[in-house]
């Protein structure tokens, strides 16, 4: 069943935004099953602020919840009026057109200003991401769904495991699913904010579906609304999609002449997950040796999502841009 409609998930999820102090429910579910819900309760209730497990009664048919939350109640609300005045600016900032636009300004903002840190508690919650700047993957996406909760633009924490596209590692991780013109996609700020260059922010975790987010994490898909649409991936959006590593060289040429120096792109072929890095580099050092520009090149390669990115940088470059050969 998926959580959002499961009336136990969503009787301890309110409660949790509440601060309730004990949640009643009535239901056969086993204890395991009963656990799992109120674990993704827990890491959806953003006004919780962080909640340290739960304490069982379990009875014929009813089970009474304790919460172990870390924070009082005053406390909490404390920082949630301090994180809600910070929302605020973040939608005033952001608020777009369009749900589209609103959701990747919004992603685009949190991915600058949020550095991927654990301090501790808050790092896990919505106060880290939005008072502190610190925060982890709990945290960016609470904060995320804190902030589309204040649109009314519907969003879940997904929690899983994920590979690292930096260091391989595989573990625990959260990210977001969210509803946008009618369809669900899957939002990793995480990922996105932790690959990113300090000037130019990365998308290749953001509007994913399914299939794709599936190449690197993990989860239980029937816990949540399916996602099959490919349209609203960042890329496909921005038709930055290459689907033959020979046309790879008529994108480069396009956006070098545009005088960008900061090139990224998804290469669908049926090798997708061969690594043509080298191959990329040398077709870049031969359209700018063609252009009489002496600059470096460095490349990041996704493997998991076959996203590439291309920086170009340092030589004659900025001198080329300027006088914009």
């Amino acid at each position: 069943m998926v959580l959002a409609s499961d009336p136990v998930f969503r009787k301890v999820y309110e409660a949790l935004e509440r601060h309730d102090d004990r949640v009643t429910i009535v239901t056969t579910k086993s204890h395991d099953a009963l656990s799992s819900i109120c674990a993704n309760a827990a890491a959806n209730a953003t006004h919780a602020i962080y909640i340290n497990g739960f304490e069982y009664q379990r009875a014929i048919g009813v089970t009474n919840c304790f919460p172990k939350y870390s924070y009082g109640l005053l406390q909490s609300q404390r920082y949630i009026k301090d994180c809600e005045d910070k929302r605020t600016e973040i939608i005033a900032r952001c608020k777009a057109s369009n749900t589209y636009d609103t959701v990747l300004a919004i992603h685009d903002e949190l991915a600058r200003y949020t550095q991927y840190q654990d301090d501790g508690k808050l790092s896990h919650s919505i106060v880290g991401p939005l008072l502190f700047g610190r925060g982890v993957c709990d945290g960016f996406s609470k904060a995320l769904k804190f902030i589309l909760d204040g649109l009314s633009i519907p969003c879940f924490v997904v929690s899983g495991t994920a590979t690292d596209p930096q260091t391989g590692s595989n573990e625990s991780h959260a990210w977001n699913i969210v509803k946008i013109d009618n369809s669900w996609v899957h939002i990793d700020l995480t990922f996105d904010a932790t690959i990113s260059q300090s000037s130019v922010i990365r998308h290749d975790y953001f509007g994913l579906n399914t299939q794709m987010v599936s190449m690197d994490h993990q989860f239980n898909v029937a816990f949540y609304p399916v996602s099959s649409n490919v349209s609203l991936e960042y890329y496909h959006r921005q038709n930055l999609i290459v689907s033959d590593k020979k046309k790879v060289s008529t994108l480069l040429v396009e956006r070098l002449s545009n005088n960008e120096n900061f090139i990224t792109f998804r290469l669908e072929t049926k090798d997708c997950r061969v690594d043509f890095s080298n191959e990329i580099i040398y077709q870049v050092s031969s359209i700018l040796s063609q252009r009489g520009v002496s600059a470096s090149i460095a490349l990041h390669y996704n493997v998991a999502q076959s996203v590439y990115c291309i920086i170009v940088s340092e030589g004659n470059w900025n001198q080329k841009k300027r006088q914009g050969r």
